[in-house]
């Protein structure tokens, strides 16, 4: 977020079979850290997904939601599936080489 006030905004979406976009969640955040993202996913999953199995995740490769996918372990495969964003690898890839 831009001005004065620096807080990071932490959001998840979802698609239903009608590839329509819908808001599940919003946090804001002092900052993107992996104490953040754990606390952001930790409540996603309890009071977004509860039960629910075979979700895929697609993320950018932020730090902190890699460390909170591979250390929670409702987050963990088989499952929730962990893929990354490749319009956003392949920015990442182009700016080092």
């Amino acid at each position: 977020m831009k001005g004065t006030n620096k807080t990071k905004l932490l959001v998840a979406v979802g698609f239903d079979t009608s590839n329509r976009q819908w808001l599940l969640a919003f946090a804001l955040v002092d900052e993107k850290t992996n104490r953040s993202w754990t606390w952001f996913m930790s409540h996603l999953r309890r009071h977004v997904y509860r039960e629910v199995e075979n979700i895929c995740v697609i993320s950018i490769r932020h730090k902190g939601i890699t460390h909170t996918i591979n250390t929670l372990l409702e987050w963990k495969e088989p499952m929730v599936m962990h893929r990354y964003y490749l319009v956003h690898v392949q920015s990442n890839f182009a700016q080092k080489f």
